[in-house]
Parts: structure tokens; C-alpha cells; sequence
């Protein structure tokens, strides 16, 4: 069945989940502790967030801890395949620490990119369903939509 529709904080919790955990890989398969520590260090403000926007999207949508746990466990596990499939993941998760110390507000489009195909992702409910009308009368700037993201 397909995952119940995220909200953009809780998307950006999913992208960022999944880049930490490929990131977590590279610190104990490609010897990258040090750099893994530091980018830890650096965007916990971002991660803690994310991490929660991410719980929270189990406990909203009523899947609950044992899914969420689950995804957790899925996602460790696609990191750890990505891992095995890919002979350059070394060099790939190198290159990602590095750009991150080059450009850290890009953190959440370095996530993007970097997600795991091989994962399911809830896609992104329309604006309007997650905010249920209350800023639908302001004139805000457009969101961009997850094609542009892409």
C-alpha cells in the first residue's frame, strides 16, 4: 500500500534520515568516522529536527512505532546495500561530506539527491491538504513543487 501523503517538514525529515544513514555507513565501512563526526556536529540542529519531523509522520499518519521502527531498520539496510552495490560509494559518500563543508546551507538538495532509490518515500501532499485552508487567503510565495526539486 502506498505511504499516507508527507507534509514538506516531514519529507525533508525523510531525506535527511536517509542521507544520515548512508553517511553512517561510510563512517564505518569507508573509514570516514571523523568526517561523519563532524557533519553530526555541524547539522545537529537540522538533524534534530528532521529526526522529528520524520517520528512524527508515523505518529500523524497513525502507522505508529512499530512502522516507524521498521522504516528505520529498512533504510539502514538500503544504506548497507547501496554500500555492497556500488564500488564508488566510498568515493561517492567523500565527496558528499566535503561538499557539505563547502556548502551547508544546501544541506536538505545535497539530501535530496543523495536519497536511496531503492526506498519507499511518502510522496508530498498537496499544500492546501497539510495546511487545511488557514493561509490559502495570503498572498505567500508559490511552493515549489516536488517536480522542480527533483
Amino acid at each position: 500500500a502506498p505511504m499516507p501523503c508527507a507534509s514538506d517538514d516531514e519529507t525533508q525529515g525523510f531525506v535527511l534520515r536517509h542521507l544520515q544513514s548512508k553517511l553512517m555507513v561510510a563512517a564505518l565501512s569507508c573509514n570516514q568516522r571523523d568526517a561523519y563526526n563532524t557533519f553530526m556536529q555541524r547539522f545537529l540542529p537540522e538533524l534534530t529536527t528532521g529526526g522529528k519531523a520524520f517520528a512524527s509522520y508515523f505518529t500523524r499518519t497513525g502507522l505508529g512505532t512499530p512502522a516507524l521502527n521498521n522504516h528505520v531498520t529498512e533504510i539502514a539496510n538500503a544504506a548497507g546495500l547501496s554500500r555492497a552495490a556500488n564500488p564508488r560509494f566510498c568515493e561517492a559518500t567523500w565527496a558528499i561530506f566535503w561538499d557539505l563543508q563547502q556548502e551547508p546551507e544546501r544541506l536538505v538538495e545535497f539530501a535530496i539527491e543523495n536519497r536511496m532509490g531503492a526506498m519507499a518515500m511518502p510522496q508530498a501532499c498537496p499544500t492546501a491538504a497539510v495546511v487545511r485552508g488557514s493561509a490559502q487567503n495570503r498572498t505567500a510565495a508559490p511552493q515549489r513543487s516536488e517536480a522542480a526539486i527533483r
